[in-house]
């Protein structure tokens, strides 16, 4: 009876402390803004020696007009 009685209190215990943490409000370190529109974007190789694709308001850089991606089937 005893044990039981510990299990009980430690469960309600447990439940008590996810409830309020779950309920807190988010605390925002930073003021909020509106969201930006990216104009660009760029893909380096693995080792960020080389430029792979470099797009910018709707221009594709030079030399760089396909992107190819190696297919690799998992087993």
């Amino acid at each position: 009876m005893k044990n039981n009685f510990k299990y009980i209190i430690n469960i309600f215990f447990i439940i008590s402390i996810i409830y309020t943490q779950g309920c807190k409000e988010d605390t925002v370190q930073t003021p909020q803004s509106e969201h930006f529109q990216a104009s660009g974007m760029i893909i380096y190789n693995e080792t960020l020696s080389d430029t792979i694709l470099y797009y910018h308001n709707g221009v594709l850089m030079a030399g760089h007009d396909s992107l190819f991606v190696p297919f690799h089937i998992m087993h």
